[in-house]
């Protein structure tokens, strides 16, 4: 094991990330990972994120989930895991890690606008009127949480 090629295959996956070559970038995490990266929770994460935006979701969900399993503290981890649960269409699911992602950052407004989502998913309509207030009280601007607040505010009045 070579920390340091581990690093350099880390760092050329970050690259490909970030000019949308996810497919590449998730060949590089994954030699890290086979390089001594293998508990290194961003590497788990960044393929995650890779196979989220390449839509493998089932992919991206054994990655995120692994990252969480390496931090539990990880707001963003779980806010990426609710993401691809809900695009799983296991909103029960998504709705823990998005708990778990606002308890983590109780200033994370798009968290809180997908957990108001998922939750009028379920209509749970006054616990997804409280997140979509969350997140306008975080970003008065957040489009999408006043569009979901005035939505849920018609079913339930």
């Amino acid at each position: 094991m070579d920390e340091q090629h581990a690093s350099a295959y880390y760092g050329a996956g970050n690259v490909c990330y970030h000019v949308d070559k996810f497919q590449e970038a998730i060949v590089f995490y994954k030699q890290a990972i086979t390089s001594g990266l293998n508990d290194d929770q961003s590497v788990h994460f960044m393929i995650g994120l890779s196979y989220y935006q390449e839509d493998q979701h089932a992919f991206a969900l054994a990655s995120m989930m692994r990252a969480v399993e390496l931090n539990r503290e990880d707001a963003e981890a779980h806010f990426y895991c609710g993401l691809t649960y809900a695009k799983l269409d296991m909103i029960a699911d998504a709705i823990k890690h998005f708990e778990r992602a606002v308890s983590l950052n109780s200033e994370h407004a798009d968290a809180f606008y997908n957990l108001g989502v998922a939750q009028m998913y379920l209509e749970q309509h006054d616990q997804a009127k409280e997140s979509f207030q969350s997140a306008l009280r975080i970003q008065k601007d957040h489009m999408l949480a006043s569009h979901g607040l005035k939505q849920v505010m018609g079913t339930t009045e």
